[in-house]
């Protein structure tokens, strides 16, 4: 029988994943009014608390380097406070 904290920690790890790709999914929706071409956004987390990487590349798969990228992530439960980032 798994403790409660445990659901607890891998249902906020799971918010927390699905909360990010609806975000980067949001960000391709933006339009500066320069030409769109297509760009691919790939997302990898391990399965338990770490890293997030995130890999921005161009419809021929060759990485965008001046990409800005935003991410935020939210948990309104009490005692948890936004996490912001840029890169």
């Amino acid at each position: 029988m798994k403790c409660i904290t445990c659901k607890t920690a891998r249902a906020s790890r799971m918010a927390l994943f699905f909360v990010s790709i609806l975000m980067i999914t949001a960000c391709g929706a933006q339009n500066n009014g320069a030409a769109t071409n297509k760009t691919q956004v790939k997302l990898s987390a391990p399965p338990a608390g770490g890293q997030l990487a995130v890999a921005v590349t161009d419809a021929g798969g060759a990485p965008i380097t001046d990409a800005t990228v935003s991410l935020e992530g939210n948990m309104n439960h009490a005692g948890m406070a936004p996490v912001m980032t840029d890169g």
